[in-house]
C-alpha cells in the first residue's frame, strides 16, 4: 500500500482507514413496525439515513443503535455516521434486557467500541456527526432515553417522553439523557410527563470530555396536550 505524502507520527495505538467508495449511504426506513425481536430494533453504521413514522416496541437491547467500531482481533463495523434524521416515531418499553453502555440501561444508543468489543473507551472525535432526533413519543423507558458518546452535532428537539409503568427494578436515572465525549449536542424543547417513576428529569454530561452542550426549552408536564 502506498501514500501519498507520509503518515503522521503514531501517537497511540496505530490507524483507522477507510475506504468509502464501499460507503452505505441514502437509507430512508418509513412505516415500519419493529417489535419483540431479538437485539436491537434499527442498528445504524451508515450516512444520509431517515428513520420516520415508525413504531418501536419491546425491542430486547433498545430500539435505536448508531455505532461505528473496531477491534483487534475479531470485526470492525461501519464507517462512521452523518447525516441521520429519527422522526416522528413512537418507542415503547424498550430495552428489557437492561442492555447497557457505561453501567447505564438505554433507549437509544450513540457510541463506539475500540480494541475490544463491548469497550468502555470512547473517542473525541465525532465520528458519529449530524444526526437529529425530533418529534418522536417514548413510552416507559427502563433506563436512559439515550446514552450519547463520540458524537458531534446531535440534537434532541421537540420529543416526549412518557413514563406511566413502574419497574420491578427501578432505576434511578431512569428518563434520563447521558453524554460523554461529545461536541455540540443540543437537548431543546422537549416534554417530560411528570411521572413519579422518573426522579430526576434531565441531563447527566461529563465536564471534562463534553464541548458545546445546549439544554433549553425543555419542560415537565402534568399531561400532554391534545
Amino acid at each position: 500500500m502506498e501514500f501519498d505524502k507520509p503518515l503522521p507520527e503514531q501517537l497511540f495505538d496505530g490507524f483507522i482507514m477507510f475506504n468509502l467508495d464501499y460507503d452505505t449511504r441514502n437509507v430512508i426506513v418509513r412505516n415500519c413496525y419493529f417489535h419483540d425481536n431479538r437485539a436491537r430494533g434499527i442498528l445504524i453504521l451508515a450516512r444520509d439515513v431517515t428513520i420516520e413514522n415508525c413504531k418501536f416496541r419491546h425491542n430486547e437491547m433498545g430500539a435505536i443503535k448508531i455505532e461505528t467500531g473496531y477491534t483487534f482481533d475479531v470485526w470492525s463495523e461501519g464507517y462512521g455516521v452523518d447525516n441521520v434524521v429519527i422522526r416522528n416515531n413512537t418507542f415503547d418499553t424498550s430495552n428489557p434486557l437492561d442492555v447497557e453502555n457505561a453501567g447505564r440501561a438505554r433507549d437509544i444508543v450513540m457510541s463506539v467500541y475500540m480494541k475490544t468489543d463491548p469497550s468502555l473507551e470512547q473517542t473525541t472525535y465525532p465520528i458519529l456527526k449530524d444526526i437529529l432526533v425530533e418529534s418522536n413519543t417514548m413510552r416507559d423507558t427502563f433506563g436512559l432515553i439515550a446514552f450519547i458518546a463520540s458524537t458531534g452535532n446531535v440534537t434532541f428537539l421537540n420529543n416526549t417522553f412518557i413514563n406511566e409503568t413502574p419497574r420491578n427494578k427501578p432505576l434511578e436515572y431512569r428518563g434520563e439523557f447521558f453524554v460523554t465525549h461529545s461536541k455540540r449536542t443540543r437537548i431543546v424543547n422537549n416534554t417530560w410527563v411528570k411521572s413519579p417513576h422518573v426522579k430526576t428529569p434531565g441531563v447527566i454530561y461529563d465536564k471534562e470530555t463534553v464541548k458545546g452542550l445546549i439544554v433549553k426549552g425543555n419542560k415537565v408536564v402534568d399531561k400532554v396536550e391534545q
